[in-house]
């Protein structure tokens, strides 16, 4: 029982440690936004923008060292896959903005629900991005 729980915590390394550090990285969304707008009365729409660009800093930082291992070789090669995450993530950064205000405003839904909602929706295309575009795995960059 103990090497079948290893043998599927290895297998699955790369996918729960993308999930642990996902639960993270909303952690740090969720905190900033709750700040930027219950203490700081920070209107939520700004809030949940400047709460993911923090998310997306942590995201960046935890992808690259923990979750895909990933080597640079070179500062160049490191603002390149820099600027592929930042600009994935920017992409669902404004889908999760429009979700966030259609949810909210048209639909009427409390805007931590709706953030949990969204969250779900962009961890997954995020990890999708990142697996295929910007950390494309030792195998490929053999």
């Amino acid at each position: 029982m103990i090497k079948k729980t290893k043998d599927l915590l290895i297998t699955y390394k790369e996918v729960i440690s993308y999930l642990f550090f996902g639960v993270l990285t909303t952690a740090v969304d969720f905190v900033s936004y709750y700040i930027l707008t219950r203490f700081l009365h920070l209107e939520e729409g700004f809030s949940n923008v400047l709460a993911q660009f923090l998310a997306i800093l942590f995201a960046y930082v935890t992808n690259k060292l923990f979750v895909f291992e990933d080597k640079t070789n070179n500062f160049k090669s490191l603002l390149i896959q820099f600027g592929k995450f930042f600009s994935l993530r920017l992409v669902t950064l404004v889908l999760n903005s429009v979700m966030f205000i259609v949810m909210i405003d048209k639909l009427g839904i409390n805007d931590i629900v709706t953030k949990v909602i969204v969250s779900v929706i962009v961890i997954i295309l995020n990890y999708v991005f990142s697996k295929l575009i910007v950390f494309k795995g030792k195998e490929k960059q053999q």
